[in-house]
């Protein structure tokens, strides 16, 4: 029996109601934020639906009708749960939509740039410091930064020391001061500004969470710091969760519902054993899928203001999956985020890139995206570096983004193929799918892609599976 909620109240349905649904694995993909579909059966027009749903079908209303917490059961199992808006009304019925507002999570900011949003100010100290606190958090960091470029040709005549933060002697020196915002700052400043909740073992990392934005912009004369000033000008607020995923290789489990949103790690997904057996829900005749795209290349987009980047560095080298087997094709994935490198007289983050200042008309200068790891004060130094604790931000080597962050993505991705069977499956079975947590089936493990069905479940549901490797 299919039931309906509007609001947490049960609505009157034909006898013969049903749905389509479909679920989908968010997990698997890089480029795109996948969401649930669900079909809302045809909602007759009846007394008590009308109150329910506030008499909407009145003319005088208009066409101002707000969205509906929608709630689907079958046989008590709470199948799908989202927003609804209504998109037509008959004499008879009322047609109704399930949205899963993913591409509005946050609201009118999330497809703006992050230099056209007001993120707000701190004031700027009197005696700048390694670290600025805002409510007691880590707000900003000033690292030295080696860029004998910074100024141009024009560095000479202001004595310009090569060194953005000079720092000396306990204190910071004359020359440009551009203040990096932490990562994790500017997230928490994006939820509160969009009224969301941003949360996850990403936040708790040791390393990750001292991630901070490097960008060129000085201060010069401004009594404030304004975050926006300091952030990629030209990404938007969901291009810096989406890059920042493909760097990072994070998992998004988004609650529309409530407007949280989970930042995880997906190779712990791939780490997860399997808790439930679906062998004797296997209909035979199942579909095996080839999958050539199996050797995973990770690169970055690199700064082309960078000189000291212009013929592509042996660090900042693509990743490739060795070849393994004949006749396979890469699947390339590629982040506009990239790091500097090190300096290495100074052991110093560097670079050779003139920068943003009001100082010789340099504020149409601009920057790509990249990240610097805060290592605090060093030597004597306050350093930002694309390497802290053992980790880098670099693809290869010891530590680097690929052996912390894609090991098993890789290892699972050299023997992918898919299933495409029909499945026996229940209301139950379709309330607490996990796409986190694999199943097992006749003597191997699979996560599941995609299920797509009717309800009332009075035939078999289609079922992609991917075999875990």
């Amino acid at each position: 029996m299919v039931e309906l909620r509007i609001n947490g109240q049960v609505i009157d349905l034909a006898p013969s109601a049903g749905a389509s649904f479909e679920k989908v694995n968010p997990y698997f993909t890089y480029e795109d934020i996948y969401t649930d579909q669900v079909q809302v059966p045809s909602i007759p027009l009846s007394q008590r639906n009308r109150r329910i749903l506030g008499f909407l079908d009145l003319p005088r209303l208009g066409s101002n009708l707000p969205r509906f917490f929608l709630q689907k059961f079958y046989n008590g199992q709470l199948i799908h749960e989202g927003l609804a808006l209504v998109t037509d009304v008959t004499a008879f019925a009322i047609q109704m939509t399930a949205v899963q507002p993913i591409g509005e999570f946050f609201g009118d900011y999330q497809f703006q740039k992050l230099s056209e949003i007001d993120l707000g100010t701190v004031p700027r100290p009197g005696v700048i410091t390694p670290v600025l606190l805002d409510t007691g958090q880590p707000a900003y960091c000033f690292p030295t930064i080696v860029n004998p470029d910074y100024y141009g040709t024009n560095g000479g005549s202001v004595g310009y020391s090569g060194r953005v933060n000079h720092y000396g002697s306990g204190s910071y020196q004359a020359g440009p001061l551009v203040p990096m915002p932490f990562l994790s700052y500017v997230l928490k400043k994006i939820a509160a500004l969009t009224g969301t909740t941003l949360k996850g073992t990403f936040f708790q990392h040791p390393v990750w969470s001292q991630l901070v934005l490097y960008n060129t912009r000085a201060l010069d004369s401004q009594q404030q710091i304004t975050l926006t000033r300091h952030l990629p000008g030209e990404m938007t607020l969901i291009q810096l969760l989406i890059e920042l995923r493909k760097l990072l290789n994070l998992s998004f489990t988004f609650d529309t519902v409530n407007k949280v949103l989970e930042i995880d790690a997906t190779d712990d997904i791939l780490s997860t054993p399997a808790t439930l057996d679906w062998s004797d829900k296997l209909v035979k005749g199942g579909r095996k899928i080839i999958e050539r795209n199996r050797r995973l290349q990770l690169s970055m987009s690199l700064d082309s203001g960078d000189q000291l980047q212009k013929d592509k560095p042996e660090q900042l080298a693509d990743y490739l999956t060795p070849e393994f087997a004949p006749d396979l094709s890469i699947a390339k994935l590629t982040t506009s985020f990239s790091t500097l490198l090190i300096d290495q007289e100074s052991g110093l983050a560097s670079t050779k890139q003139v920068g943003s200042t009001e100082l010789f008309s340099q504020l149409a200068s601009t920057w790509s995206p990249r990240l610097l790891l805060w290592n605090g004060l060093q030597s004597g130094l306050p350093r930002a570096l694309p390497t802290l604790a053992g980790k880098s931000l670099f693809w290869n080597g010891v530590g680097g983004v690929f052996e912390t962050c894609w090991q098993r993505t890789e290892k699972f991705r050299r023997g992918l193929s898919y299933l495409d069977a029909q499945m026996i499956l229940d209301e139950t079975d379709i309330a607490t799918l996990n796409f986190k947590k694999s199943i097992h089936v006749n003597g191997c493990n699979y996560f599941i892609v995609r299920v797509s069905g009717n309800l009332p479940l009075t035939s078999t549901v289609s079922t992609l599976l991917v075999l875990e490797n």
